[in-house]
């Protein structure tokens, strides 16, 4: 029984025993419903108003008024109230209720809040102290620099617990961690909190034997359990040991084999520091299995061909555990199914002579919802408010095609697209995306309309790697020019390019990261062959990086190349393909494309190259905001050959909130020595990171 529930016990036996007796006092009220509902009155309560406490106990005076304020109800929400000041930093806190012609009355005895002053540990010596005082540290409460570690009992007990399975976890079997000793200081507003512990010897895993495990190389038993050895000895790493020998098992084609250990400790003479441990493997193997068909259950949409595909393993293979796993995570990232299962039908009597059993395998999947509907917000301080809005269809007709179709916009245009994406191209492990994008967008040098069809075949290439090619094919004309000079434009251009692409991304966060790397590298040749009225190289690397510092504190950093060149009878790149620089996500000092070249009207002619350079600090200031400091750097080179041209810097600071469409920023960025066609400051307001 717990102390709560102890505690709860006593109360009520003793306003039994009083109402027995016939004893005056605050249990004095009879003990049916009143006909009319009593009033309810709060006293004493300094630290809380009378609506917090109403609004927090809502369940126990809900039920209070439901059943015509029992006084077991009354004595119920007594105890709630002390119980909620006590998780408040209040130990000391009472509540009694006396019964008056008006109603109840709930007089509360506060008593000072306490705050843990210190939290000492005692006996330690094989952990360093600050990894011990990091379990124990307590929650804070308050604004930085003004916060308190406010005393609350279960808390405090629970840094015990914390330091005994810390121990436990490293093979310290017999680690006592006393109960906490609590001292209250001066006028009982402070507390001094001391936890005691014996350590006792640590167990430790010296010896694994392993000649009890038939039919396995001990090369291959050394590679798998190797690294059991030399470590803590607990429970876990016994089972974990077990574990890995029945999957080594399974993988050499054996599914039911089961491994037991033997324990031998090594006796030493007391005082012990370090106890060797022994264990010998004891294994059955089993009959080794060959699959005889792979049967599919579940899929009532999705074509068994597909399924088959997404296998590891097929009819007349060996059973290998490391394929049944390889074969569940190609079948649940399809994206297609709520849940999958792998298994193998009930064995039969066991071949005679030592031949291998066959068995079926079963897979059994559950399919997921198929459409999606999806609405989302932003803001850009070029683009302003935007928006975007759309369906998916996945799986169609069973081979896991997928459909979409969406629609963007915002104050500068609207961007429509459809598309159609192959996961599994020919049921191979390339993937292909069609897309169909119509676009209207106001430049701020040009007004467009396009129309773009775009290939890309890709593949994983390793763990976070990406490769593959892509072809774009476009229609564009220029609606309305706002650049004075024009140098031979083409306001109708038709576009054809191809080339590669590689892609790595091992970022731990889509919105806000706090480590990992993202790199992409691409290339693409646009000539007539391809569909082209322009010949062009185009190619680009973007790199950015994140390290945590402190906590809460992340240093990231970003690089960006492009350039795009004409060649043969191309004398120059339209200025609806040529590059542009400045902006909210670029260099911050600069509004949108207002960075490089200009005409004599000041609007942005834009480039042949393009480098942005960018260092950023991001500090957590509380829950979910937090500041940045940074630096940009960047240029737009008129020709390519002529790339270091230009180069403009940005300093500056910044606030974030994160929200579930990712972080609302704010940005000042200032330029250091603006000319005088530039401005000295831009602020930018938008929904997402720079980078």
């Amino acid at each position: 029984m717990s102390s709560a529930t102890t505690k709860r016990f006593l109360r009520a036996a003793c306003l039994a025993a009083a109402a027995a007796c016939g004893c005056a006092g605050p249990s004095a009220a009879p003990a049916e419903a009143d006909p009319r509902l009593p009033a309810l009155r709060f006293e004493g309560n300094r630290a809380f108003s009378e609506a917090a406490l109403r609004e927090a106990h809502a369940e126990e005076l809900a039920r209070y008024a439901a059943r015509g304020a029992r006084r077991a109800d009354v004595d119920d929400l007594a105890f709630a109230i002390e119980e909620y000041y006590r998780e408040h930093g209040y130990p000391f806190a009472a509540a009694e209720y006396l019964r008056t012609a008006a109603g109840y009355t709930l007089r509360i005895a506060e008593g000072p809040r306490v705050t843990v002053e210190e939290v000492r540990i005692e006996g330690a010596a094989a952990f360093p102290p600050e990894r011990l005082r990091a379990l124990a540290s307590l929650p804070e409460e308050g604004l930085p620099g003004f916060a308190v570690r406010p005393y609350v009992a279960h808390r405090v007990q629970a840094c015990a617990a914390a330091i005994a399975r810390e121990y436990a976890a490293h093979g310290y079997h017999e680690a006592a961690v006393e109960k906490p000793a609590v001292e209250f200081l001066e006028d009982g507003s402070r507390a001094r909190v001391t936890i005691r512990l014996r350590e006792g010897p640590q167990y430790v895993l010296e010896r694994i034997a392993s000649a009890g495990v038939p039919h396995l190389a001990p090369e291959a038993v050394e590679a798998r359990i190797g690294y059991l050895r030399a470590a803590a000895y607990t429970a876990e790493a016994r089972n974990e040991l077990e574990r890995a020998v029945e999957d080594l098992y399974a993988d050499e084609g054996y599914p039911d084999a089961r491994v037991a250990t033997e324990e031998q400790i090594a006796g030493a003479a007391e005082p012990r520091a370090r106890v060797a441990v022994t264990l010998v493997l004891h294994a059955r193997p089993g009959p080794r299995t060959v699959v005889r068909a792979i049967i599919i259950r579940g899929n009532t949409r999705t074509a068994e061909g597909l399924i088959l595909a997404r296998m590891a393993c097929g009819p007349g293979d060996l059973y290998r555990g490391a394929a049944v796993r390889r074969s569940f995570r190609r079948l649940f990232s399809t994206g297609l199914f709520a849940s999958v299962d792998i298994r193998l039908s009930p064995a039969a009597a066991e071949a005679a002579d030592g031949a291998a059993a066959e068995r079926d395998l079963i897979v059994e999947v559950a399919e997921a919802p198929t459409l999606e509907y999806f609405f989302e917000l932003g803001y850009g301080s070029y683009d302003l408010v935007r928006g975007k809005a759309g369906i998916r269809k996945k799986n169609l007709l069973g081979n896991g095609l997928a459909a979409r179709a969406e629609i963007m916009g915002s104050v500068r245009g609207a961007e429509a697209t459809v598309g159609l994406t192959a996961p599994w191209l020919f049921r191979s492990e390339w993937s292909a995306d069609l897309p169909v994008t119509f676009l209207y967008r106001e430049e701020p040098s040009y007004t467009i309309m396009e129309s773009t069809t775009r290939l890309k075949l890709s593949r994983e290439l390793a763990a976070d790697l990406e490769g593959g090619a892509m072809y774009r094919f476009s229609l564009s004309s220029i609606e309305k020019y706002n650049v004075v000079e024009l140098y031979g434009e083409q306001s109708d251009l038709r576009l054809g390019a191809a080339g590669p692409y590689l892609s790595y991304d091992s970022r731990d966060d889509f919105f806000t990261p706090s480590s990992g790397a993202r790199v992409r590298l691409f290339g693409e040749l646009g000539a007539p062959p391809l569909g082209s009225e322009i010949d062009f190289w185009h190619a680009g690397i973007a790199a950015s990086a994140f390290v945590p510092l402190l906590s809460g504190t992340v240093l990231g950093a970003n690089a960006r190349h492009e350039w795009i060149a004409p060649f043969n009878d191309t004398a120059r790149i339209p200025i609806q393909e040529r590059l542009f620089n400045g902006g909210e996500n670029s260099v911050r000092s600069f509004k949108q494309s207002k960075l490089g070249p200009r005409d004599s009207g000041g609007k942005p002619a834009g480039g042949e190259v393009r480098t942005t350079l960018s260092l950023e600090l991001r500090q957590r200031v509380l829950g979910h905001l937090s500041a940045a400091a940074f630096g940009d750097y960047g240029n737009v080179a008129l020709a390519a050959a002529r790339p270091l041209e230009g180069f403009r810097a940005a300093v500056g600071g910044g606030l974030r909130y994160n929200l579930p469409i990712g972080p609302l920023r704010l940005d000042v960025g200032v330029n250091p020595r603006p000319r005088k066609e530039e401005d000295a400051y831009v602020i930018h307001f938008a929904v997402g990171m720079p980078f």
